[in-house]
């Protein structure tokens, strides 16, 4: 196996939690459901769709410089930022069909009134 950087290490650390994090609320509100479930694989796939155009805008920047169709080098908007926010958008429309966004509400132990 080869070397992983720290940020890397950290960017699949921060990964890791999030999934974790999505399939512990869904469990929480008792709606892990192998449907539900999928739906948070496809949520991190477009989140590390979104963390690469990230990292795209970070090191090509906002505008970039390409040939045009004669060659000619023009100045123009970074597409990675479009596709980012495409890809947001996704990210939330999956949250919305998840309803990861409402708290999860435990229910009152009937215990937790005795001492």
């Amino acid at each position: 196996m080869g070397y992983i950087s720290k940020a890397e290490r950290d960017k699949r650390k921060r990964r890791a939690e999030i999934r974790q994090s999505m399939i512990d609320q869904l469990t929480a509100a008792g709606k892990d459901t192998p449907y539900l479930l999928n739906k948070i694989e496809q949520y991190m796939n477009s989140w590390d769709t979104a963390e690469a155009l990230t990292e795209d805008i970070r090191e090509r920047g906002q505008i970039i410089e390409e040939p045009n169709s004669k060659g000619i080098m023009v100045k123009k908007v970074n597409p990675s930022i479009a596709a980012r926010q495409k890809e947001i958008q996704t990210m939330n429309n999956i949250e919305a069909v998840l309803k990861l966004h409402e708290p999860v509400v435990k229910e009152k132990d009937s215990d937790d009134d005795y001492m």
